[in-house]
């Protein structure tokens, strides 16, 4: 599972989001995609250390397996996608 934390206030983590929305498209049935509003989970934010938006999370039977700090072009996302499914896979 891939987690997207954003905030509407950062322009960067809502840009990201339409890129997640692709991903989650291209990958239905192999990944899931789920956004979560930093501003509304403050609890999740806070017990998985996220600091800053976009981050993007991928976990796998409940672990944290990669985590995406920063604004990152459709291409690079992707690519790390498909580099942590070869590994875990």
């Amino acid at each position: 599972m891939a987690v997207a934390f954003y905030t509407h206030g950062a322009k960067p983590a809502i840009e990201e989001l339409s890129t997640v929305r692709e991903l989650a498209k291209e990958y239905e049935g192999v990944v899931r995609f789920a956004a979560v509003n930093a501003d509304e989970g403050l609890r999740t934010v806070d017990y998985l250390g996220i600091l800053c938006v976009p981050t993007i999370i991928l976990f796998q039977k409940q672990k944290i397996v990669d985590r995406i700090v920063g604004l990152i072009s459709r291409e690079a996302l992707g690519k790390r996608l498909e580099e942590d499914l070869r590994r875990l896979l």
